[in-house]
């Protein structure tokens, strides 16, 4: 994760997951009709940020009904979310191509799509705020 910009101290646990969960359906719908068969979220985790700031965490995996044409999906899910300030950048690993679109607020999403299994992984992470491990 990059370094956090100040947290807003009237930014609730409860805001910047909505706004989280909010992003991460966007990112899913700018897959080509039809494309996305299946879709799983798992829990809200909560991780340090830095000395009293937590972020949220929540991760999905979608099943693919067929393969998709990775660059230009990831294209499609940074036009979708540029018009609200956040910057995208893809990469290659050993696994494959990924892009992570980064917010204003640096909240951030990772989404790696997988046609070999024809599955896509997205971790979203909201930005930091006020807050402690405890708060659990």
């Amino acid at each position: 994760m990059s370094e956090s910009p100040t947290p807003s101290t009237h930014v609730t646990r409860a805001e910047v997951e909505k706004r989280t969960r909010a992003v991460q359906s966007r990112i899913i719908d700018a897959f080509p009709d039809g494309a996305v068969s299946d879709t799983s979220t798992g829990g809200w985790a909560l991780l340090d940020c830095s000395e009293n700031e937590i972020q949220s965490s929540i991760n999905a995996t979608l099943t693919l009904a067929r393969t998709v044409p990775a660059d230009e999906t990831y294209d499609a899910i940074t036009h979708e979310l540029e018009a609200d300030g956040y910057r995208g950048e893809q990469s290659t690993n050993s696994r494959g191509s990924q892009l992570v679109m980064t917010g204003q607020a640096n909240d951030q999403y990772f989404v790696a799509i997988e046609n070999d299994k024809k599955r896509v992984l997205i971790s979203s992470f909201s930005q930091c705020f006020r807050g402690s491990l405890a708060d659990q």
